[in-house]
């Protein structure tokens, strides 16, 4: 598994690079990203982004990849999930389940 997110990470920082016509740098490579290299400011901005380069967590309500964000994530979906109850349609034939 951890051989399939290293050329995941490879992936995606080739692309990133590619898509702003940067080389390809240390930190996009970096083993924390999980979700994607970088923030959503990385991605529309490139190099003008002032985390650009930045090997660490670019902060959650920016989009940051890492693993710490991705976690977060999970957590806040969590939280908020609503359980179906007994009256909602989970079957999606309009029927209520119970």
């Amino acid at each position: 598994m951890e051989r399939f997110a290293e050329w995941k990470r490879i992936i995606w920082a080739v692309a990133l690079a590619e898509a702003h016509g940067a080389e390809l740098e240390a930190w996009m490579v970096w083993e924390g990203w999980t979700m994607g290299i970088g923030c959503r400011e990385c991605g529309q901005h490139g190099r003008m982004a002032e985390c650009w380069g930045a090997q660490h967590c670019h902060g959650y309500l920016r989009g940051c990849g890492c693993w710490l964000c991705q976690e977060l994530d999970r957590a806040l979906e969590d939280e908020f999930a609503e359980p179906l109850g007994p009256q909602e349609d989970a079957g999606g034939d309009g029927r209520a389940m119970s």
